[in-house]
């Protein structure tokens, strides 16, 4: 069952990296691409490199969504922006899973490219937001979200960019991974490591070895499998762990902490440093003085016992069912070298019984009858 709301019940924040302001479609350019497609004024989203509006086909009336691409910027050489965009429709064009979205054409209209994409009239992160997902429905976006993305890994494709902003649901509540636009390939199914130096993603979702300041490189994967974490935790709660993994931020630094100490640890008695876990990106940190980065950092994956986590701190963790934390403390392991791979997820004896929705090969959906989707544009 499906229940279909139009905004959510409230209004939070979403978190943008490296954000574009957005520049109108020049009406001449418009025209022409009204040639094959109407536009209907309705913006689906924005990100850092387009905004998404509905638009419909006119050959065959079909809603498509369309994603025009802001200008390169003065200091952007025209040439690698426009790579840039190429390998972003190569990879989407490239995939088919029924949990990825549809990408159907690029066009170029007056020097503007135009990504044409299947229609996906749902937004994940209002969903989240409007705080009436059970924990049922919840499981059930988890699971497909961890089917598509070990499809993705499978195909030689790390997203990199894993946030609850770039999932788009259906009317039945089949979850769709969007925006390419971080994505990296391989070839064959060599070990992907990116440039450590660049930071892809947003803060509350991105892995810790990503902050680190002596990175030179980090797997691609291994940066998917923690976010898809940080996503069921947050829908779970309402709000995120912490606003970035870093040891310096109190909660994050404090989780480590418990994977190392066998004993419980004193609670701060400032409970404003413990709020900064909030849904709602807080950047006003405050930095934990008994916290020995390095050592944390190095070891804390080494003894992780993610059980004497959520025991120790139930009032942070406690929502979690016990039995997911096998697989969400392999997913949340420090060191990206023990930490759960896709395909680990999926055997998890608590994942394999999840019932979840799904599309077959057909495009055909495939509903599960134990759980409603209550879903927000």
């Amino acid at each position: 069952m499906v229940i279909a709301t139009k905004k959510p019940d409230i209004d939070l924040p979403r978190v943008i990296r490296g954000a574009r302001s957005s520049s109108s479609f020049s009406a001449s350019a418009e025209n022409q691409g009204r040639e094959i497609y109407e536009r209907l004024g309705k913006a689906v989203g924005t990100g850092a490199k387009g905004t998404v509006g509905l638009w419909r086909c006119k050959l065959g009336g079909q809603l498509v969504a369309v994603k025009i691409f802001h200008n390169p910027l003065p200091f952007e050489a025209k040439s690698r922006y426009d790579k840039e965009v190429l390998a972003e429709y190569n990879i989407g064009k490239t995939l088919n899973h029924g949990n990825i979205v549809g990408v159907l054409e690029l066009l170029q209209v007056q020097g503007r490219w135009l990504q044409v994409m299947e229609y996906v009239p749902f937004d994940l992160f209002a969903t989240v937001a409007s705080r009436t997902m059970s924990l049922e429905e919840n499981s059930c976006i988890f699971r497909q979200i961890v089917a598509g993305i070990e499809y993705m890994h499978a195909k030689g494709v790390a997203h990199r960019d894993i946030k609850l902003d770039n999932f788009r649901l259906d009317q039945h509540g089949i979850v769709k991974i969007i925006d390419f636009g971080t994505a990296v390939h391989w070839k064959s199914h060599v070990l992907r490591c990116v440039d450590g130096r660049e930071v892809i993603g947003s803060d509350p979702y991105i892995a810790p070895e990503v902050f680190s300041p002596s990175i030179v490189s980090y797997d691609a994967k291994a940066l998917d499998v923690w976010s898809i974490a940080i996503i069921f935790c947050t829908m779970l709660r309402g709000r995120f762990p912490w606003a970035v993994a870093r040891p310096e931020n109190t909660a994050f630094g404090w989780f480590c902490q418990r994977l190392l100490e066998k004993a419980p640890m004193k609670q701060p008695s400032d409970e404003s440093q413990i709020n900064q876990t909030t849904f709602v990106r807080n950047d006003g940190e405050v930095a934990s003085d008994s916290t020995d980065n390095n050592k944390v950092l190095k070891h804390a994956s080494e003894v992780s016992n993610f059980s004497r986590v959520v025991v120790q701190q139930p009032e942070h963790w406690s929502y979690l069912p016990a039995r997911c934390h096998n697989v969400i403390g392999g997913m949340l392991e420090i060191s990206p070298s023990h930490r759960f791979k896709i395909q680990m997820v999926l055997q998890d004896s608590w994942v394999q019984e999840i019932p979840f929705c799904y599309e077959r090969e057909s495009g055909k959906p495939v509903v599960s009858g134990q759980h409603e989707h209550h879903l927000r544009e």
